[in-house]
């Protein structure tokens, strides 16, 4: 004998505040089949979908405003600069999984001592592999005193562990929609 599930869907309208109720369907799809195409039923097939640029948006928001000051030397990450690498959500088998390995560039602005600086620091090692991302402060121009200070900063624990952990929070938000 074949089994039907049958099952009662209310819906909210948008222009009304009343419920209302819609037959029952027999074998309704779950919400994670319906995020799937139509030809890969119980999510059994090899499916992928690329999320880059979800995650350029998503970075330049969860990376930018970040601030540290050391030794009197104070700087902030400002806007994304460049985003290399793929970042996709697989399903195989009923199973979803998340790859990605990026390396993310970002602008920063800084100062010292009155001195007004800029310059670009990357986030490398941004992967799926649950490895640590690092982050590397390339200098350019003169080396001066401010600019050294800024660097300290931009590699300092304070402000390497907020990029750190806004990364965590962002991996959880990209596993949660694949």
């Amino acid at each position: 004998s074949t089994q039907s599930t049958w099952g009662l869907l209310l819906v909210l309208s948008t222009h009304d505040s009343r419920m209302s109720e819609v037959p029952p369907q027999p074998n309704q799809p779950s919400q994670a089949q319906k995020a799937t195409s139509e030809r890969n039923l119980n999510l059994w097939h090899w499916e992928e979908k690329n999320h880059f640029d979800w995650a350029n948006q998503t970075l330049s928001s969860v990376l930018s405003g970040i601030q540290a000051t050391v030794n009197g030397a104070s700087v902030l990450s400002t806007t994304i600069d460049n985003l290399d690498g793929e970042c996709f959500g697989n399903i195989r088998k009923a199973r979803r999984f998340i790859t990605y390995d990026l390396t993310c560039t970002f602008n920063w602005t800084g100062s010292y001592a009155g001195t007004d600086l800029s310059g670009k620091f990357s986030v490398t090692d941004l992967s799926s592999s649950g490895e640590q991302p690092r982050v590397v402060v390339n200098l350019t121009g003169e080396r001066t005193e401010a600019l050294n200070r800024c660097k300290a900063a931009l590699e300092s624990p304070e402000f390497v562990n907020v990029v750190r952990s806004r990364l965590v929070a962002w991996d959880r938000e990209l596993k949660a929609r694949a």
